[in-house]
């Protein structure tokens, strides 16, 4: 009989990792370098790599180091193992310009909460950068400044600030990489943007990756679909499953004349309601930006750089026991939305594209993940998969002196997602059709 474990883990208030701006130290990136696809195969499940727009990325590497242009390489983030894959890439291409490339990686400094004690060690040895959505650190700040201006290598960044889950659709992007390039246009430097795309596909082929999703939905859900030949209707069959079993755990009344991506965008209203009321926060307009808070005060409970002053009685133990509880109460809370927000029955039913249903069904297993307690960690993910890394033509940023400071930012980020978008866009027609064109 198979044991099985429950994803449910009520952790303790712990002490916050040290989140340090360090420098690129030889040695790690050769130790990453080395280890790099022994990594990508056992623990991200990538068994290979291919670089599609050779002569952009070249270009826009050779610009740089030439010292003629600053960089920025703005990554679609669409799978956790995004990052990874990219630093790999980057790090086994060939010398340019006499410089071994490199890339100084934004993470959001909530991933250690997750990544673990290994990753606080080695990101800084990285040269690696940790920011805050919506959050202004000087530190970072003057960092991320002297990068952008003089540093030795590109900064990477993902623009659209988390992971999205949709290879054909770019979401609302932040405005960072357009203030970075700005930063730079200030100073009278030429600044690119180098866009990234990233496209997997599965061991085995879509159909059998959707049979294999379907079994797991059935098995963790308790529940059969009705047929599952007809993929894209078993998947729609799902949602409205997966809908009724959320309407069930956070009560939420959908009238059933409403579309289901209607009724999918009141949930995750509802949910996000529920959450920021056990915060005692007072909402937003957007999704991402309420998301974004709960995260922050989730993780300010979960991990305290005080923890260690406050054991000084049981009263005191007790109490931060419940404060964990209330953490983790708020982070599922905000876990769920995140992963309701990209579940959109439409991304399927304008194309039939089986890629696209094999990305729906894994956020819907990731919804029903959520939901036991589970974290973006915790996330399935098909072993044996290859990941198609496109690299776009690279676009110059310049600045106009017509403009104010935020117009110029917005118009920096209207080009970031019209370049994303194209990528995007050209990658899905190249995998389709199996003709390897250049965007």
């Amino acid at each position: 009989m198979l044991k099985q474990t429950s994803r449910l883990c009520i952790d303790p208030v712990r002490e916050a990792y040290p989140t340090m701006i360090g420098s690129l130290r030889p040695f790690m990136r050769n130790f990453v370098r080395l280890v790099g696809p022994h990594y990508l195969q056992l623990f991200e499940g990538v068994k290979g790599v291919e670089r599609l727009g050779e002569d952009h990325y070249r270009g826009a590497l050779d610009a740089f180091y030439r010292g003629d242009e600053r960089l920025i390489i703005a990554f679609r983030h669409v799978m956790k193992e995004d990052a990874p894959a990219l630093m790999y890439t980057l790090m086994n291409t060939p010398p340019v310009q006499g410089h071994r490339p490199h890339a100084h990686f934004l993470y959001g400094k909530d991933v250690l909460n997750w990544a673990g004690r290994k990753a606080a060690m080695v990101f800084p040895h990285l040269a690696a950068v940790p920011v805050e959505n919506h959050v202004i650190n000087s530190e970072s700040l003057r960092t991320l400044k002297d990068l952008v201006i003089n540093g030795e290598h590109p900064i990477a960044l993902a623009p659209e600030a988390q992971v999205t889950y949709h290879t054909g659709r770019v979401a609302p992007i932040s405005h960072g990489s357009a203030f970075l390039a700005h930063l730079a246009a200030q100073e009278h430097r030429k600044v690119s943007v180098l866009p990234v795309s990233l496209y997997y596909t599965f061991d085995g082929g879509y159909q059998q990756t959707l049979q294999d999703i379907f079994q797991r939905w059935e098995t963790r859900c308790g529940l059969t679909l009705s047929q599952k030949t007809d993929t894209g209707s078993a998947l729609l069959e799902a949602t409205e499953k997966t809908l009724t079993l959320l309407c069930e755990e956070f009560p939420c009344e959908l009238p059933r004349e409403l579309s289901l991506r209607k009724r999918l965008q009141l949930m995750c209203q509802s949910v996000l309601d529920a959450g920021e009321s056990l915060a005692g926060l007072s909402g937003g307009s957007r999704v991402i930006d309420r998301v974004f808070a709960l995260r922050k005060s989730g993780n300010n409970i979960l991990w305290n750089k005080d923890v260690k002053q406050r054991h000084g009685s049981p009263l005191s133990s007790r109490l931060l026991e419940m404060e964990a509880l209330k953490g983790h109460l708020i982070l599922r809370h905000e876990r769920v939305a995140d992963i309701l927000e990209y579940i959109d029955p439409t991304y399927i039913t304008e194309t039939n594209d089986p890629h696209r249903e094999c990305e729906y069904g894994l956020n819907l297993l990731d919804l029903i993940n959520r939901m036991e307690g589970g974290t973006i960690n915790t996330r399935y993910s098909p072993k044996g998969k290859q990941v198609s890394v496109l690299f776009g033509e690279r676009i110059p940023l310049q600045a106009s002196p017509d403009l104010t400071r935020k117009e110029q930012i917005q118009r920096f980020s209207q080009n970031i997602h019209t370049s994303l978008s194209s990528i995007s866009y050209a990658h899905e027609q190249i995998m389709r059709t199996g003709t390897c064109t250049d965007p």
